[in-house]
């Protein structure tokens, strides 16, 4: 706020209007100094300033109740009118005190009341103490206590400001110098920086977390600096050097990749090596049996070589049987039968070729069969090759399972943050669409405040008009009523006893007459013609007076005087109280008609009041109290629907407030958020798909498919295994057959 101009009427030492006093004329100077001596005014200037612009003087120990000059004429006016700058707008306001002053006619003092405009170049002016009080306010936005701490300190009273708390120097600094909204920006950077730091700190806990599941093995050259890293990082509770941390589990990670290179490099050629010693131990194991099964059969070959005679006529006899062979019995059994007169030790000789016959015929089946069997030795191993290819592969099938439902997970919020980012767009435009809403309804309410004030103002104007016109309808016009009927019984106790004054008169002058016509009456009975009249002088007396038959006393006439000198007195004393009365009505009518005046002016401009008789006044203004009434229930009606204009302006400068900041700032950082996670998403696809690429080569599509066939083959080659065993042993079994008739053969002597 700048000084411009500041013009003093009738206040404080000053009976007149002071030259006006041009602040802007020391504009270049820069700083000026209003001195003087102890006295000379410097406070006054002050106060006035202080008055003008909250109603109240620039000192602790002054008040507005005497701010009028007591030199001053009742002619002047008493007022401050001081003009001022503000943020590039011109402003002035006009103040004044309250204060009693001579009536102009008439006996008797009139209160004038405080009043106040504040104008704006361009702005209708804002009436009323209220109104322009919380009008300054607003504009300076500093109160009276503020303004006197930072603007007039007045004397003795700086110390208030030096002495004042941290905390309300520094509301005073930021309101002089319109720093709220770096202080809004400093509570913003900070809750931005404290989120930013939660971030980071549940980011470094989670770092040191994971960083105690890292381990290395003892023979590791990084063993040592890792434990004693996790020691220092877990006794620190916080990630203090990540630094120090990533280099370590880097090179940890390469230390175990070229570990992981090497013994990947060594399982490779083990794996090659074992399966070429599986191979080659597969191939000996058959060759080994095909060398025993060669052997037998080269021993069986010798041996049937030497029995071929014996055997070929056997089979002849065994031909010969079969025919005699009936109800389904063996050959040899159906030949006992028959063999009736062969002995014991033939008939056993017999049975025991027939059964070695049929044994080695059993043998040979199952030699057969056996053969058969182990020709599916190498489906057994195909199908050992794919359990073990596919208990190999079963990590892998695993992790493509993993990954693939990562993958669906990974698309699935990639799907998702897409329909958010359409989501977004929408509440981009709408909050667009609403900033423009917001924007037009400020702009078409912006006006709505001041236009309420007008109305508030005029509002108070005419309640105060209203309650003078009550004042006057409902207290003076029933006193000048009051007034007129004293004034009237005055007026008739007046005529009542000038009535019996006169009548008091009369009797007394009648009296005085018959008094000297008695006197004159008794004085002509002494007469004498001829002798002087004591009266006259007079000789002669050619009518003398004569004496009334009615008389009346020295004594009597004595009573009717003191009854008139009574009544007189009455008299005189009724018609100065009904002069009083007279005067005190005419007093008061002036007064109210005066009132009445100055009451009607304002809502009935248009008439000349002057001219008309005070009753006819008196009906105007109960016809102006009703006009006002009906003005004022108008400017109520409009006060409240420009209050509701100015609720719904608030409102909406402040969803426009937070919808330029809060929201789009939300709205923007969710936007970032979202391109962030579809990066990194569009990152793990890639990385994911990339590994699912590599999984592509595996025998199966997944592992509920290879698990089925893992079973398959178990299952097929168990079922081999066990067919081999059982042929084997029932080869046994027939060669044990075979060799136990041999066996029983030879103890019979064949």
């Amino acid at each position: 706020m700048k000084p411009i101009k500041l013009i003093i009427s009738a206040i404080g030492p000053y009976a007149g209007k002071l030259p006006e006093i041009e602040f802007d004329a020391f504009e270049e100077k820069g700083l000026f100094l209003i001195s003087g001596d102890t006295g000379a005014g410097k406070t006054t200037i002050f106060d006035a300033i202080c008055f003008a612009l909250y109603g109240t003087t620039s000192g602790t120990y002054r008040d507005t109740k005497n701010l009028r000059s007591e030199y001053a004429r009742d002619s002047v006016q008493s007022y401050v009118d001081f003009y001022f700058s503000h943020q590039g707008r011109e402003f002035h306001v006009w103040r004044q005190p309250s204060y009693e002053r001579q009536k102009q006619r008439g006996a008797g003092v009139i209160l004038e009341k405080e009043k106040a405009i504040l104008y704006e170049e361009g702005q209708a002016p804002i009436e009323g103490l209220t109104q322009v009080n919380n009008a300054v306010k607003e504009l300076l936005h500093i109160d009276e206590k503020q303004f006197k701490q930072i603007v007039m300190i007045a004397q003795g009273e700086f110390r208030d400001l030096l002495n004042a708390k941290t905390d309300q120097r520094t509301e005073i600094l930021r309101t002089i110098f319109l720093t709220n909204g770096y202080k809004n920006i400093e509570y913003r950077l900070k809750e931005r920086m404290d989120a930013s730091s939660r971030i980071k700190e549940n980011a470094e806990n989670s770092i040191i977390q994971y960083f105690e599941d890292v381990s290395a093995d003892e023979s590791n050259e990084l063993f040592d600096e890792l434990e004693e890293l996790k020691s220092r990082a877990g006794r620190s509770g916080s990630a203090w050097n990540l630094d120090e941390i990533a280099d370590v589990v880097e090179r940890l990670i390469l230390s175990d990749g070229r570990k992981f290179e090497c013994m990947k490099a060594d399982m490779e050629k083990a794996e090659a090596e074992l399966k070429k010693n599986d191979e080659e131990l597969a191939q000996a194991e058959t060759n080994n049996k095909f060398i025993r099964r060669r052997e037998e059969l080269e021993k069986e070959r010798e041996e049937l070589k030497k029995r071929k005679p014996e055997i070929d006529g056997k089979i002849r006899l065994l031909d010969k049987q079969k025919k005699a062979t009936r109800n389904g019995k063996p050959p040899y059994d159906a030949w006992i039968e028959k063999c009736d007169g062969v002995s014991s030790i033939q008939k056993q000789i017999k049975t025991t070729e027939l059964k070695l016959e049929t044994a080695a015929a059993a043998a040979e089946r199952a030699k057969d069969a056996f053969d058969s069997a182990k020709e599916q030795e190498k489906e057994v191993d195909r199908l050992k090759q794919t359990i073990s290819r596919i208990d190999d592969e079963e990590q892998k099938y695993q992790q493509k399972e993993n990954l693939e439902r990562n993958l669906k997970k990974l698309e699935e919020r990639d799907r998702n943050i897409s329909t958010e980012e359409a989501d977004l767009k929408e509440d981009e435009k709408s909050l667009k669409e609403r900033i423009k809403v917001l924007t037009k309804t400020v702009e078409d309410l912006k006006g709505k405040p001041v236009e309420l004030k007008e109305a508030e103002n005029e509002s108070e104007k005419r309640k105060e008009l209203l309650a003078d016109f009550d004042a006057v309808i409902e207290a003076q016009i029933p006193e000048r009523e009051k007034r007129k009927r004293i004034l009237s019984k005055k007026q008739k106790a007046f005529i009542d006893i000038r009535d019996k004054y006169e009548e008091a008169s009369g009797r007394r002058d009648e009296a005085e007459r018959i008094l000297e016509d008695s006197r004159a009456g008794i004085l002509a009975g002494k007469l004498v013609e001829g002798e002087k009249c004591p009266v006259c002088g007079s000789v002669y007396h050619p009518e003398p007076a004569m004496l009334r038959d009615s008389a009346v006393s020295e004594d009597d006439f004595k009573k009717l005087q003191e009854e008139e000198s009574r009544f007189q007195e009455k008299k005189n004393h009724a018609n100065t109280e009904a002069e009083k009365a007279k005067t005190s009505l005419e007093e008061f009518e002036e007064q109210l008609r005066a009132t009445i005046l100055d009451c009607i002016k304002s809502p009935l401009p248009d008439m000349d009041r002057e001219e008309q008789s005070l009753e006819e006044l008196i009906q105007v203004v109960k016809e102006a109290k009703t006009q006002v009434e009906m003005m004022l229930k108008e400017t109520d009606r409009k006060c409240i629907s420009l209050g509701k204009d100015c609720e719904i302006l608030n409102e909406a400068k402040k969803e426009l407030e937070t919808a330029q900041g809060n929201d789009t700032e939300r709205l923007n950082s969710r936007k970032d958020e979202l391109g962030e996670n579809r990066q990194k998403i569009k990152q793990e696809l890639a990385e994911t798909r990339a590994v699912l690429k590599t999984l592509e080569k595996l025998s199966f599509p997944d592992w509920k498919t290879a698990k089925k066939e893992r079973k398959r083959a178990e299952t097929k080659k168990n079922e081999i295994l066990d067919t081999i065993t059982k042929a084997e042993g029932e080869k046994k079994k027939a060669d044990n057959n075979v060799t136990a008739a041999r066996s029983k053969l030879e103890a019979l002597g064949r």
